[in-house]
C-alpha cells in the first residue's frame, strides 16, 4: 500500500511538472503570437510618424523664419535701419 502511495505521488508530481511545463510552452508561444500580430501596426505607426516629422520640417522652419523676423522688426529702430542702410551703400561704393 505504501508503495502505491508513492507511486500515485510520484505519478502527480510529474503530472504536475508536465502541466507547468505546458503552461509555460503555451504563454511563450502565446506571447511570440502577439508580438507577430502587434509589429506591422508598430512598424506603421513609425513610419507615420517619420513622415509627419519629416513634412513638418520645412513647416517649422518657415515659422521660425517669420517669428524671427517679426521679432527683428519689432525691436530695429529707425536709427538702426539708417545706420544698416549706410554701411550698405558703403560696401556697394568700395568703401569700407
Amino acid at each position: 500500500m505504501s508503495r502505491l502511495d508513492d507511486e500515485i505521488r510520484g505519478i502527480r508530481s510529474a503530472a504536475d511538472k508536465e502541466a507547468k511545463d505546458e503552461y509555460q510552452r503555451l504563454l511563450t508561444a502565446a506571447e511570440q503570437d502577439a508580438e507577430k500580430i502587434v509589429e506591422p501596426p508598430r512598424q506603421k505607426i513609425d513610419g507615420i510618424a517619420r513622415a509627419a516629422q519629416q513634412e513638418l520640417k520645412p513647416h517649422v522652419a518657415e515659422l521660425s523664419v517669420k517669428m524671427a523676423e517679426e521679432r527683428i522688426r519689432g525691436e530695429i529702430t529707425d536709427a538702426d535701419r539708417e545706420r544698416i542702410f549706410s554701411e550698405f551703400v558703403r560696401t556697394l561704393g568700395g568703401e569700407r
